[in-house]
């Protein structure tokens, strides 16, 4: 079920992969806080996913839907638009991101997934 929810963050974390071409160091600023999955290819998730990182360059993230509850960390590095997040187990995912306002849009090849600050 953990390399499930591996691939959901990986997921989460792709868009802009393929849409952004640079990333300002404000822009790697903004991605500092809370971010709660709202919709994934324009529906609406109705499980929490919640995922924080810090100025530290760590990360931590909890999923819960009904009686499951899941939660990793790590650690993330961001150059340019290329954010790569390394979990605990040593995975890695690379992906790139976009941040307008308060709104997160991440996309790869299977979709959009969009993230609120909270």
């Amino acid at each position: 079920m953990l390399k499930s929810w591996k691939i959901l963050l990986l997921f989460v974390l792709l868009f802009g992969l393929f849409t952004v071409v640079g990333c300002s160091e404000d822009d790697e600023d903004k991605i500092i806080g809370t971010w709660k999955l709202y919709s994934e290819d324009g529906e609406v998730v109705d499980y929490n996913f919640m995922v924080t990182f810090t100025d530290d360059g760590t990360f931590s993230y909890t999923i819960t839907e009904d009686d499951f509850t899941e939660s990793d960390s790590g650690t993330y590095s961001i150059v340019e638009s290329v954010i790569t997040i390394i979990f605990s187990d040593g995975e890695t995912d690379v992906s790139t991101f976009v941040i307008t306002d308060d709104t997160m849009t991440i996309t790869d090849g299977d979709g959009v997934s969009i993230l609120k600050r909270q």
